[in-house]
């Protein structure tokens, strides 16, 4: 695992209780917004096997000082752990915490869809049909709006989650599209048949709603929420090694995620 700090942000000082990687204490953030500009002046980059653990560090961190903040706005940022009472007369003096929920698996599934992306394009190239289809997607939201009911989570939150994963995956196929229109020799020397890609398409929705399910509380923590998508979207393109254009495809399916 590799962590490094491309150039010293404004405002961190040393900090003595951070693992050899990290040499700082980041600063008092108090918003969303406060966690991005952390992360684009910051300068981190991390790489490797326990990037994501080292990343979750540092930025919890960073949300110290704004969960009081946060909270007093009337946003609760970080659920307080599960505690069991031990029983009068009893020797049992352990504190049970409950495990966080985080959106690694959501996110997870999300860069899987965009994955799914590239054999979206490569079949449309081969069979010349057009990126956008209003008749299948219409179908998607109509199907993950039933089900979202069915489900007990909000329809029109549901709506718009699916509609920026169909928007990550037209900017994928837009990107491959026109790359392979400029330069022939990279394009792809088969196509994979539509039906059977879809076919996958509609499994990762289902497995994209049970995320959904289990995550729905964390989605309107505010900055918590942004805190634990910056870390799942971090990790996650530089595990898959995505490049710029599927990590603006990244963006653009997680966009809905937290609010």
């Amino acid at each position: 695992m590799h962590l490094v700090r491309r150039r010293a942000p404004l405002g961190w000082a040393v900090g003595d209780n951070w693992p050899p990687e990290i040499a700082w204490t980041p600063p008092r953030v108090t918003s969303a917004s406060d966690i991005e500009e952390a992360r684009r002046h910051s300068g981190w980059a991390c790489s490797g096997k326990g990037c994501g653990d080292v990343l979750r560090r540092v930025i919890s961190g960073v949300i110290v000082a704004g969960v009081v903040g946060v909270t007093q706005a009337g946003t609760s940022a970080v659920a307080a752990p599960a505690a069991t009472v031990p029983a009068q007369g009893s020797t049992q003096t352990a504190v049970l915490h409950k495990a966080p929920v985080r959106l690694d698996g959501l996110t997870e599934l999300v860069i899987r869809r965009i994955e799914v992306g590239d054999e979206v394009a490569a079949s449309k190239y081969f069979s010349g049909k057009p990126v956008e289809d209003p008749v299948r997607e219409q179908q998607i939201i109509d199907s993950v709006r039933a089900s979202a009911v069915q489900l007990g989570i909000d329809p029109d939150s549901t709506a718009a989650f699916f509609q920026a994963q169909i928007e990550a995956s037209k900017v994928v196929q837009r990107g491959l599209l026109a790359k392979w229109a400029a330069d022939p020799s990279s394009t792809p020397t088969s196509g994979p048949d539509l039906d059977a890609v879809r076919q996958e398409l509609d499994e990762l929705t289902t497995g994209l709603l049970t995320e959904l399910v289990r995550v729905d509380h964390l989605r309107h923590t505010g900055l918590a929420c942004d805190v634990s998508l910056l870390v799942a979207t971090t990790t996650g393109a530089a595990k898959h090694h995505f490049d710029r254009l599927h990590r603006q495809a990244l963006a653009v399916g997680t966009a809905t995620v937290c609010g």
